[in-house]
């Protein structure tokens, strides 16, 4: 949400959040940011944003995709009350149509909200973060294991893009008249899988990097439903888009996943990891 040079980033201190937060700085906006506890205060301000201790929904809501909706229409009422120029609105791949997905879905419905929103608004669809790869669950398996576990299939095609890339395709956007009410789509430079995955992974640590499977029922019952369907939509159509022309517009340069693992696997990365 903006308003002239002034920027408001709802989620301040998530993936995307923070990679927004640091892209409105460094596009020289005043940014406000929400933070859920005193650790992520300190890293917005280490990013140059203000922070602001915001409790965007009823703390007593369990079902994180009613919180989701509840935070986003509230965001969404509250940037029509303050006159707010344009919102931006990261949503997912697929929120145009029914996934069996429930977070996915979620989104789809809040951007029909927005679509009747006061305050124009540019919505971005990116595809699975890139910094899911980096994740310690993954990472800690990769380097101390050397094993690529997940449940994600082996051959299932992802497109991957960098949070930082969604973010500077925001800042632009917000700066374009052009975006206002646009939709973009955004998938990483190409798709790939795991099986790709393997051979950068192994080149970058120089061993052998092996893929394990974790089967969905560990996974449903780890970390829910949600995440299940997620997986299982991914097993069975893969995950990926083209980048939208509007990225070529907007002359952002998409992060290669090779480029992301060498800043997050190289030698020195992977030893001090495995140091602890």
């Amino acid at each position: 949400m903006s308003d002239s040079n002034r920027a408001f980033v709802a989620g301040g201190t998530g993936t995307a959040g923070r990679a927004y937060s640091r892209g409105f700085v460094t596009a020289g906006y005043e940014v406000v940011a929400t933070a859920r506890d005193d650790d992520g205060a300190r890293a917005l301000v280490d990013l140059g944003a203000e922070p602001l201790a915001l409790d965007l929904t009823d703390a007593e809501a369990v079902a994180a995709a009613i919180q989701e909706a509840a935070i986003t229409r509230n965001v969404i009422d509250a940037a029509a009350r303050a006159g707010a120029g344009r919102l931006i609105y990261t949503s997912v791949h697929g929120a145009d149509r029914r996934t069996g997905v429930p977070h996915f879905d979620v989104k789809g419905r809040l951007e029909q909200d927005l679509g009747a929103a006061a305050v124009p608004a540019t919505v971005i669809r990116p595809c699975t973060f890139m910094e899911a790869l980096s994740a310690p669950w993954i990472r800690d398996g990769v380097v101390s294991r050397g094993v690529l576990a997940s449940p994600i299939a082996i051959d299932a095609p992802i497109a991957y893009v960098a949070a930082t890339d969604v973010a500077e395709v925001g800042v632009r956007a917000l700066a374009d008249p052009e975006f206002a009410g646009a939709t973009i789509e955004l998938g990483g430079p190409r798709a790939v899988t795991y099986g790709d995955l393997l051979p950068m992974l192994s080149e970058l640590l120089g061993r052998t990097i092996r893929y394990e499977n974790v089967p969905l029922d560990v996974v449903e019952s780890q970390v829910g439903s949600d995440v299940a369907a997620m997986v299982r939509l991914f097993n069975r159509e893969g995950f990926a888009a083209e980048p939208d022309p509007a990225v070529g517009k907007l002359a952002v340069e998409l992060t290669s996943v090779k480029d992301f693992l060498r800043a997050q696997y190289a030698p020195a990365n992977a030893t001090a990891a495995e140091r602890g």
